[in-house]
């Protein structure tokens, strides 16, 4: 999806002055009017206010614009950022009040540096709420329509606004005009000292911490993140710092020969998502997967072996005991080259008996669609991740590992649901939840109520 931000500044005099950083301008959102004024008719007008404040406000929260990448809470499958408050108020039901308030506190920080609307808060405009996450951006208005667009492209289009109020305003001799002016052209270097904190996510004490026990390099080009700040950043909630600071130091480590796996197939798979872009993201990854198993010639009746694709591809995979059991690999590629750690720890052995292929599929996923949008050089299985691209995943792996008209096909010539399921997962490999997860999802298939209550009994959610 397309998006274009443009400020149109009237040469219509303001009723304050323009040295005091007054000016009419209008604000369009894809071609229309957004942040404007408006006459007794309501009729749309330029917007008569002090459109300085946009310009201080951008500078100040230029960094968190351009590098902070997910809010300070560990937050599950948020489908976009406009959902952001609404999931953390569930979070805060079962929790006691002066946490609440701490989170709560955190959270408003964080909006308020990302909903754009806020620089000019007398004026009552409507959100504009701005995340990266990536290569795209978030941009959610007023009704929650929330646009997946370029990063890059609406860089340049912020920066072009601010560019245009800078030199408006560059002749006022007033000191808050001069001073807003001043921290704009100086927001590469706050850009450069803020990177750390902003690309890991982490508190100045936890940072602190990490630094004395790694190399942190800053950036010498903030288009381009290093694989192991982003893995530092998606693990924080789950990991000490000593973990990280091992996660780092394995990733520092990893060779950066400009490996390309599944280059065969990259061209092909983007394409098929092109066409699928208004589709859910669980569809998506079901006609993905049924797209790739066909370029693999693989039929529904064989089980697919995603280590074996990914040696052939010339991933490398390896395993590193973490502390949480949460976490099931690590998967990282852009900066070094591809590179999957998965998790030794027992605990995440034994809870998911055939984790490590459905971990290993769903990885397939992300190195042939993710690493040009929104993971662009990491995903933590079990971490903070992209929600998008998650659902996308999962579905893939499902349908990768155990092509649903298959699952439905065993089921109605099998005696017995149990009889299906356990041939299922002899043949395929997989675990009894995901044959559960594929044909309770099946639409081609009518279910009885005591054979859709044994899936859920499975771990299905209804």
């Amino acid at each position: 999806m397309a998006a274009e931000l443009e400020l149109i500044v009237d040469t219509a005099p303001s009723q304050g002055s323009l040295e005091h950083g007054w000016l009419k301008a209008t604000l369009l959102l894809d071609g229309q009017p957004y942040w404007y004024g408006g006459d007794d008719q309501d009729n749309p007008l330029s917007l008569d206010w002090t459109w300085i404040d946009l310009l201080q406000y951008i500078g100040k929260n230029w960094s968190a614009l351009m590098l902070e990448q997910s809010c300070p809470l560990p937050l599950d499958d948020v489908p976009h950022p406009g959902k952001l408050l609404q999931k953390a108020e569930a979070r805060w039901e079962d929790m006691p009040e002066a946490l609440v308030m701490a989170e709560e506190n955190q959270m408003l920080q964080y909006l308020d540096r990302h909903n754009i609307a806020t620089a000019l808060s007398g004026a009552n405009l409507p959100m504009l709420l701005w995340q990266r996450s990536g290569n795209t951006l978030w941009l959610v208005d007023e009704e929650e329509q929330a646009r997946r667009v370029d990063f890059f492209s609406l860089r340049q289009r912020l920066e072009t606004i601010g560019d245009t109020l800078a030199e408006v305003f560059s002749s006022s001799p007033q000191p808050h005009v001069k001073m807003a002016v001043s921290q704009w052209r100086r927001r590469e270097q706050q850009l450069q000292d803020d990177y750390l904190a902003y690309s890991t996510g982490l508190d100045a004490k936890r940072l602190a911490t990490l630094r004395e026990m790694v190399k942190l390099e800053g950036a010498s080009d903030t288009r381009q993140e290093p694989v192991y700040l982003a893995a530092a950043r998606m693990t924080r909630h789950h990991l000490s710092v000593e973990q990280i600071a091992q996660v780092i130091q394995r990733l520092q480590q990893a060779p950066s020969t400009g490996k390309q796996p599944f280059s065969a197939f990259i061209d092909g798979a983007s394409l098929q998502l092109q066409q699928m872009e208004d589709e859910p993201p669980f569809e998506q990854g079901y006609q993905l997967a049924r797209w790739l198993r066909e370029q693999l010639k693989l039929k529904d009746d064989k089980r697919f072996d995603p280590e074996l694709l990914l040696v052939k591809e010339n991933v490398a995979m390896d395993k590193i005991f973490l502390e949480s059991a949460k976490i099931d690999a690590i998967a990282c590629w852009g900066t070094i080259d591809p590179l999957i750690l998965l998790n030794k720890n027992e605990e995440a052995r034994v809870a998911k008996s055939y984790s490590q292929r459905s971990t290993l599929a769903h990885e397939v996923c992300h190195l042939l669609i993710d690493r040009d949008r929104a993971l662009p050089v990491a995903e933590v299985l079990g971490g903070e991740v992209d929600s998008e691209s998650e659902k996308r995943a999962n579905a893939f792996a499902a349908e990768l590992l155990l092509p649903q008209a298959h699952a439905t096909s065993v089921y109605r010539t099998s005696p017995s649901l149990s009889e299906a399921v356990e041939k299922l997962v002899r043949t395929h490999q997989v675990s009894r939840q995901l044959v559960a997860y594929q044909l309770h999802n099946a639409t081609d298939v009518m279910l009885n109520e005591d054979d859709r209550t044994a899936l859920r009994n499975y771990g299905v959610r209804a």
